[in-house]
């Protein structure tokens, strides 16, 4: 197998143009394969004995689970990749070479997933969609995302995943169907951020949130949503908080704890225990909520 050490950058990291086209192919002849068996409800006609039909048909199955992982990923990681040269500006295909090893941290940062054993597994395919359209000037990058989100949009509509979860389970095949979720949860993300209404304050507010330049208070306000809202919309367009965007420093952390522990001193001298009525219609009302005898919680009263 070609190692990473083996190959120049540029001869596994090909050009936004040709790297959709290869996608958009292989995205036609994955949707024709998931219109057929061994996808379709009613089971493939195979003559033989039935354990021989079954190993057949497990066979097949395997072959679809592995064949679905390797393409989503390298959809997502296209989808990164378009996304990256986006963030960081590259205008011609030199700029793109030269920021090559940066792209791909960046697209792996997006997408939580490192494109480059997903670029190495796919070099052949790709070599040869370069070969075969030749080295072009670098699309415009507006041009490329919005392709990009029409292929993603296309390819979660079409993608049947709990059929290939259900394969993994009954295949003992969970590597492949972990593989294909975390691939297809990306590209749901991903068409997610580029919703028409929401896009530009989306992309505004949750590259500042997940590179700690915004709080989720300042997020919430700017959305005009609850905070619980705010940051469920970020995490299912994919912008959390690395561990270095939330980590403090030794002195600010204690300065927290001090801040925290006055707080509780301050909370605890105004606290006033419950009264003894106030406790017994609490427990009576679990008891009407949740079904149970709730006689023995209750306080006894002197005399």
């Amino acid at each position: 197998m070609t190692s990473s050490t083996a190959l120049a950058m540029q001869d596994y990291l090909p050009p936004p143009g040709p790297m959709l086209h290869a996608v958009t192919k292989k995205k036609r002849d994955l949707e024709d394969r998931y219109l057929l068996a061994p996808f379709s409800r009613r089971r493939p006609s195979i003559m033989g004995q039935p354990e021989h039909i079954e190993r057949v048909i497990a066979r097949a199955r395997r072959q679809e689970l592995s064949s679905s992982a390797n393409f989503l990923e390298l959809c997502l990681i296209s989808a990164g990749l378009t996304e990256a040269t986006r963030h960081i500006g590259t205008s011609t295909l030199s700029e793109y070479k030269m920021q090559g090893h940066r792209l791909l941290d960046e697209c792996a940062r997006i997408t939580g997933l490192d494109p480059r054993p997903v670029l190495l597994r796919n070099h052949r395919m790709l070599q040869g969609e370069l070969r075969g359209r030749g080295v072009e000037a670098l699309p415009p990058a507006e041009d490329v995302l919005s392709r990009m989100v029409q292929v993603a949009r296309s390819v979660v509509a079409a993608c049947p995943i709990r059929i290939l979860e259900r394969w993994g389970h009954e295949l003992d095949a969970a590597v492949l169907s972990h593989r294909c979720r975390k691939a297809y949860d990306g590209l749901v993300a991903f068409a997610r951020r580029y919703v028409p209404e929401l896009n530009d304050q989306i992309q505004t507010v949750g590259r500042a949130y997940s590179e700690g330049r915004l709080s989720l208070d300042d997020v919430s306000r700017i959305l005009q949503m609850s905070p619980h809202e705010a940051v469920a919309l970020l995490e299912q367009c994919s912008f959390c908080r690395s561990f270095d965007a939330i980590s403090i420093d030794p002195s600010r952390r204690k300065d927290r704890l001090r801040a925290i522990a006055a707080e509780l001193q301050t909370s605890s001298k105004d606290w006033n225990p419950p009264s003894e009525d106030l406790l017994n219609r609490d427990v009576i009302a679990s008891q009407r909520i949740e079904g149970v005898d709730a006689h023995p919680w209750l306080a006894q009263s002197g005399g």
